[in-house]
């Protein structure tokens, strides 16, 4: 309104190189006559990427400033790397501020489980609050870093790759520092793996490293037709904030190569019992798993005479709610995800002389509501105690979108150590994985889970090709495609209904999900709706296979 323009004109008299923005000069009346004439930028708060365009498109008479964006509350955000994108592909965008630097949960002492009492709005008494709404920030409290500030150091790494040749032997970098080159700077270690060779190290001192402020510059590596490319940007001296060899930065091309763990043993003796009843048995030597027709899984698996699965195995399509699903789990809530069910309505058995195929129709309901989505599920149990699990699912028209979509399973908590090949070691979504690396990674399930302080989905890897999580008597071993996984020591009903992170409980339990798919994790808290690309697909085909005698 017109204060405001005066305000501003008396602004710009009086110091005029000053920069000014007012994020509500996009309320209007349209049948008034705005004067924009002092304002230097046109700026939003969590604008959608669409919004973003339009602007650019239809406008861009002043650049745009994102006053803020990526709302980083508990898990999450998930769109550092689309909004960095935008930025670099237009010279209308001038950048943005990310909201924001800390949580602001106050300590209040120390739990009996040793961990630190956080305290946000309610825990006090106090009738008018917004919850956990002032935790939204890149590190805790106590300063200690989120996943979410590890991503996005790496979005913001200053050179990445513009362009590579494995095969012939080089690498175009871009250098995103403004104003300076990182000659005496930066060091670069590139690492060479797959394409049938042993894996290799280049390194390129600082002193060699002469590319101009954002630009470009060729390196030569050896050449390596099939392989993949690790390549790290390291400190090459001590600074005020950080040592030499600081990891700055780190990109791969290409893919690593993945090598089959699951191997064929030597076949035993199948026996089959209750084809035509709701159980089916099938034996082995050293195996005996019980299929459930009613609900088209395992409702047990004993390897080595014991027993692998604490509880039935079910179809999941729930995750205890992000933070960033604040707006979605209403209607999650409303169609009752968290209970749903599957009902298997039809099973057909055959036996040949190296496996037993079961195949049956899957319908996945909410109690009480309606039939969420049905398909088809074919399991093959192999002579030699390997289970390939082949799906074809489809969400129903009309229902919302789920937050995942795949298998839940709990293990004995003695399966507490796992290796796997996937976006790791730091937790991995579809939009979140900038700071991991695909590859083989080792760790426990115990420091799997990342703990926001109001608990939520958190501790998932995507693009997961193979996971092996050892026990005490043996191991099971998962391969597919692509899938992703998380293996606790909470489960989702837990995550989802403790308030505070001093108050979860160590389950005695492994908690399996292997999912099929799972939506991404975006900045929906604040921030705009999760992009279609990052929800589930309507329709599903998958497979893995499974290996419960591995060693």
């Amino acid at each position: 309104g017109c204060n405001f323009e005066k305000a501003l004109e008396w602004t710009k008299n009086f110091d005029p190189d000053r920069i000014t923005q007012y994020e509500s000069a996009r309320y209007r009346n349209y049948d008034e006559t705005y004067d924009y004439s002092n304002l230097d930028v046109y700026s939003r708060m969590y604008p959608a990427l669409s919004e973003i365009q339009e602007y650019l498109d239809k406008d861009g008479s002043k650049p745009f400033l994102l006053v803020e964006y990526c709302h980083s509350m508990g898990n999450g955000p998930g769109d550092f790397e689309d909004y960095f994108q935008m930025i670099q592909d237009n010279d209308k965008m001038c950048g943005g501020f990310v909201w924001e630097w800390c949580d602001h949960a106050i300590a209040h002492g120390i739990a009996e489980n040793g961990k630190t009492i956080y305290a946000y709005g309610g825990d006090h008494g106090e009738e008018i609050h917004d919850g956990n709404f002032c935790m939204d920030g890149l590190v805790y409290p106590d300063r200690t870093v989120h996943t979410g500030l590890l991503e996005y150091k790496n979005v913001l790494r200053p050179l990445r790759v513009a362009a590579a040749d494995l095969a012939n032997g080089w690498i175009t970098l871009k250098n995103h520092l403004d104003f300076v080159s990182p000659k005496g700077r930066i060091d670069i270690k590139i690492v060479l793996s797959g394409g049938g060779q042993p894996e290799e190290t280049v390194l390129v001192p600082a002193e060699e490293l002469d590319i101009a402020p954002r630009g470009t510059a060729t390196l030569h590596v050896p050449a390596r037709a099939g392989g993949c490319c690790t390549l790290y940007a390291l400190s090459a001296a001590d600074t005020p904030w950080g040592k030499r060899g600081d990891v700055l930065g780190m990109e791969q091309v290409g893919a690593p190569e993945f090598v089959p763990q699951i191997q064929q043993r030597a076949a035993q003796t199948l026996r089959v019992s209750g084809e035509k009843e709701r159980y089916v048995t099938i034996c082995g030597d050293d195996f005996v798993y019980r299929y459930d027709s009613m609900t088209g899984a395992f409702a047990a698996m004993a390897v080595r005479a014991k027993e692998m699965l604490l509880a039935p195995m079910a179809y999941n399509i729930w995750r205890a709610p992000t933070d960033n699903d604040r707006n979605i789990k209403n209607e999650w809530n409303r169609y009752l995800y968290r209970y749903a069910v599957s009902r298997g309505m039809g099973t057909q058995v055959q036996k040949h002389d190296d496996r037993v195929e079961i195949e049956t129709a899957v319908h996945i309901s909410s109690m009480s509501i309606c039939l969420l989505a049905q398909g088809t599920v074919r399991w093959t149990v192999f002579a030699d105690g390997r289970i390939a699990c082949q799906a074809d699912m489809r969400r129903e028209a009309g229902v919302p979108v789920f937050p995942r979509l795949g298998l839940r399973m709990m293990l004995p908590a003695d399966y507490d150590k796992l290796r796997y090949f996937a976006y790791g070691p730091l937790e991995s979504y579809i939009d979140k994985r900038q700071a991991s690396l695909l590859g083989w990674h080792a760790d426990t399930v115990e420091t799997q889970y990342a703990h926001p302080l109001r608990p939520q989905e958190s501790g998932s890897h995507y693009g997961a090709r193979s996971l092996t999580l050892h026990g005490a008597q043996g191991a099971l071993r998962i391969e597919g495609a692509g899938f992703g996984f998380s293996a606790l020591n909470y489960s989702q009903e837990q995550l989802a209904d403790v308030a505070h992170d001093d108050e979860l409980t160590r389950e005695e339990r492994c908690v399996l999900c292997l999912d099929m798919a799972q939506r991404g994790i975006g900045s929906n808290s604040c921030g705009p709706e999760l992009p279609a690309c990052y929800e589930i697909a309507d329709h599903i085909q998958w497979q893995v296979m499974l290996d419960p005698l591995a060693e």
